[in-house]
């Protein structure tokens, strides 16, 4: 996405100088012409024959053309950033509205989720789904702040708050599962929940609507 912004944005740049440049150019060949002008570059032999490389042609990048590529890359960088920011703010709000829509404490708790799902390059809707199967998105959690049953229903673990209990599985669902392949709720089922039939559809189906 990067390299297609930067390019994008050379082209535009380029061709705004083109465009000033061309009429320089062209007033600059009325007056070669006018004085018989001799084309400088008349000695180069560009036949095969003449063993001509344009891949060994240098081009000298001057200090303007630099700073014309520095802006480029710079304007890339922010449209990518803002394009970053706006999508990440989209999953918070998508699921802070979902949650809040089933009277769920973990709407507060939306932008945990996006971010730590970022950070290990999850699907931000996975977790959040299991927990509202598990316990209606904590509206009836095993322990405090357990919404999952993690550690399991006979000893099911206790957290110290929300923040804490979701980095904490996060980090369990990508460790056990989704670094081993396991990224969906079908292949998560025979381990997460071996004697579910259903579980992978209720999860899945939340999931489609966050």
């Amino acid at each position: 996405m990067k390299k297609i912004l930067l390019a994008q944005v050379i082209v535009i740049l380029f061709l705004s100088i083109f465009i000033r440049s061309f009429v320089e150019i062209d007033a600059i060949s009325a007056e070669a012409t006018a004085s018989n002008y001799q084309n400088p570059f008349e000695h180069l032999d560009v036949s095969n024959e003449g063993g001509f490389d344009i891949n060994k042609v240098a081009i000298d990048v001057t200090p303007d053309t630099q700073a014309l590529l520095d802006t480029a890359e710079d304007i890339a960088d922010q449209k990518e950033y803002e394009k970053y920011i706006a999508d990440n703010q989209w999953k918070i709000d998508r699921l802070r509205n979902y949650f809040a829509g089933r009277g769920s404490p973990l709407a507060a708790h939306a932008e945990t989720f996006v971010n730590e799902a970022n950070r290990l390059g999850m699907d931000y809707r996975l977790v959040p789904a299991i927990s509202v199967i598990e316990s209606g998105g904590c509206v009836n959690a095993y322990r405090p702040y357990n919404c999952w049953g993690w550690g399991g229903q006979e000893a099911a673990r206790s957290f110290t708050g929300y923040d804490h209990s979701i980095k904490t599985v996060m980090n369990g669902i990508y460790q056990y599962y989704w670094a081993q392949g396991l990224t969906t709720p079908a292949a998560m089922q025979s381990k997460y929940c071996p004697p579910c039939t259903d579980w992978n559809v209720k999860v899945s189906y939340v999931m489609a609507r966050m």
